[in-house]
């Protein structure tokens, strides 16, 4: 049988968040990542299988959808945590540490 690859589906897990992201399943049922690229896509039957097992907990998403409102951002606070960390931040602000 062939699968339709243009009918796919993100699986997003609703019980946890990772800080303010979403979290999907990851390929082959195997976990949680909030990093899209490491996500699983699914077949229709797939998620209907996987969100019935948990009803109210799992969320499929057409994969379309979900790449149509992917915004590339940068967190202040690690961007703080990694600057403090390499010793950074205050020189950037024109003080000495």
């Amino acid at each position: 049988m062939k699968v339709d690859l243009s009918n796919l589906y993100f699986i997003q897990c609703t019980d946890y968040y990772a800080y303010n992201y979403i979290l999907w399943w990851r390929l082959d049922c195997k976990g949680y990542t909030h990093d899209l690229s490491q996500a699983g896509l699914y077949t229709r039957d797939e998620a209907e299988r996987i969100v019935n097992r948990r009803k109210g907990v799992d969320v499929a998403w057409p994969e379309a959808d979900v790449r149509a409102n992917v915004e590339q951002a940068v967190s202040i606070e690690r961007l703080r945590n990694s600057a403090v960390q390499c010793g950074v931040l205050n020189k950037l602000k024109g003080t000495s540490t």
